[in-house]
């Protein structure tokens, strides 16, 4: 079984636009049906203490890192 993080990112994946933290608990519904889903509070907390989620948009988060500029 994932991790609420592991969920959290899977989710994530697949979705091309950045997503509420209520949306992405409610796509993992579909995604891990007949397992336990988190909160929409424990969907935050994972957002904002794991660096693998970027919040590109206020209120939204996708999967990934921000890129800085190349210095080459």
């Amino acid at each position: 079984m994932p991790s609420v993080s592991q969920q959290v990112a899977i989710t994530l994946a697949r979705e091309r636009e950045p997503l509420l933290a209520r949306e992405i608990q409610e796509r993992m519904l579909g995604h891990f049906a007949g397992q336990l889903i988190p909160t929409v509070s424990e969907v935050r907390a994972v957002l904002t203490a794991c660096s693998e989620f970027v919040q590109p948009e206020r209120y939204r988060w996708s999967f990934g890192r921000e890129a800085a500029p190349h210095k080459g």
